[in-house]
């Protein structure tokens, strides 16, 4: 192509204008002439010998100018794109009408053409990236769960001593125990053996109200080592042995000691003794991310946002519309496959799948999807202006990780193979763990500020009990 001039379009494009030399359009004429010549039966002609003139007779010029259009396509609009030096994404569209450009074709004589392309866009932070103060929310840590876990902890090390006298509610037991099932008519209403059920020797049970099936440590407060309690006991509704829900049964409980328990208290030395140098601090923090990943999780997601909300407050940047049609194609598919998730019938489905039903919605999405991509945009400007980089290694792993998942829900699925695409999970995790590092920086370059919530604080104190 010849005499190349490049002028900015909107929404991140380029206007191409070109010339194609006469010998070239005559060319691309005569070579789709060829091709068509080759594949078409004139009689008194053999294939590949057919004339011009007979040719286009048959053919048609309009038909032979369009082939002639695709060549030009392939070679001269695509080395004038790389000749005018810009990032071009998708196709180039032509800015005259085709069939304009069709009836004005002379074989023989220069082709003027302007194409419109999409090209990569060129983001410029109009702020600063430091300095802010950005309000996160803090994580809504589950309390219940903080505390449960905690005593647990205390009680696993709880310290135990010989006890004179009965038992009370905290002390630890060591029994014999055996269940049968509740009959009147037998004697002392000892029916049939439990099979499996709670019952054993030498078993340690903790003398905590609520631990086991209701009215069984009650009944063992006072108990004395050597004496044996015979307990009747109802099974929950929603015991897990389902055949006994609901039921009467009796256990006939041996005690051989009573030991009285005493719970560490929540300090360094209590922390100390489960890892060796961990603080109460410490332990407090890990026990809260261990019950309360949901809320991390959250809590994290939202100062990304807030961080991401900055980014594009400082940004200026055009978004492709190449890449707009993309975003929704990707976000139009998945809401269809939700349907078909939630039952949709393939019929219905079907219905949707209509060029104005995807413009439609394609301009609903715009806003959501403008955003997202600016985001992207500004992620990779900030990872290339503070040499942030993404560990492959990282990303192998974790695409691995990925695949058995899928490999493993396959399976349980039923499926041969996990519809599992390597190359866009590969991207995906690429695209995420990036972005974790840009909000690692940006955290560490601005002032956050964490908003509590009323609904609950992180857990640092342990009620006693």
């Amino acid at each position: 192509a010849s005499n190349v001039e490049v002028t900015p379009g909107v929404n991140s494009s380029a206007i191409i204008k070109l010339q194609v030399p006469g010998a070239d359009t005559k060319a691309a004429y005569n070579n789709a002439a060829k091709q068509y010549a080759s594949t078409v039966q004139v009689e008194g002609f053999r294939k590949g010998k057919v004339p011009m003139a007979v040719l286009e007779q048959r053919i048609g010029k309009e038909a032979l100018t369009s082939g002639a259009m695709e060549t030009i396509a392939e070679t001269f609009v695509s080395d004038a794109i790389k000749q005018s030096g810009v990032q071009a994404i998708g196709q180039a569209e032509l800015m005259t009408p085709a069939e304009l450009i069709v009836a004005s074709y002379t074989p023989g004589e220069p082709l003027d053409l302007e194409v419109k392309v999409d090209v990569w866009p060129e983001l410029e932070f109009t702020g600063s990236l430091e300095g802010h103060t950005i309000e996160a929310e803090a994580p809504q840590y589950n309390q219940t769960a903080y505390d449960l876990a905690m005593k647990g902890l205390r009680q696993r090390y709880a310290k135990t001593a010989d006890k004179e006298g009965g038992a009370a509610i905290g002390d630890a037991l060591t029994v014999n125990m055996a269940g049968f099932e509740f009959d009147e008519a037998a004697e002392g209403n000892k029916g049939e053996a439990l099979p499996n059920m709670a019952e054993g020797s030498a078993i340690e049970l903790i003398m905590e109200q609520d631990r086991f099936m209701p009215g069984l440590v009650e009944a063992l407060v006072g108990a004395t080592a050597g004496e044996t309690r015979q307990v009747e006991v109802e099974f929950p509704d929603r015991a897990t042995a389902g055949a006994m829900r609901g039921r009467k049964a009796i256990f006939e409980v041996e005690v051989i000691e009573v030991a009285s328990r005493t719970l560490p208290e929540c300090n360094d030395d209590f922390a100390n003794e489960i890892r060796e140098g961990l603080t109460m601090e410490e332990l407090s923090k890990e026990v809260n991310m261990a019950v309360n990943e949901d809320a991390e999780r959250a809590a994290k997601k939202q100062l990304g946002g807030a961080l991401d909300e900055m980014l594009v407050a400082q940004c200026k940047c055009e978004v492709p519309e190449t890449l707009v049609d993309e975003k929704a194609k990707e976000r139009f598919a998945q809401m269809l496959s939700d349907f078909r998730a939630s039952g949709t019938s393939d019929e219905e489905i079907k219905s949707m799948i209509t060029r104005d039903g995807f413009l439609k919605y394609k301009e609903i999405a715009r806003p959501q999807a403008e955003k997202e991509l600016r985001i992207s945009f500004a992620h990779a400007k900030v990872a290339d202006m503070w040499d942030i980089k993404v560990d492959q290694d990282e990303v192998a792993d974790q695409v691995e990780l990925l695949r058995l998942e899928a490999l493993k829900e396959a399976k349980q699925n039923g499926q041969a193979e996990p519809d599992f695409e390597e190359a866009r999970v590969r991207e995906q995790v690429e695209v995420t763990i990036l972005a974790d590092r840009v909000h690692e920086a940006l955290k560490e370059k601005n002032n956050i500020v964490y908003v509590e919530s009323v609904a609950a604080a992180p857990a640092t104190e342990l009620v006693e009990g």
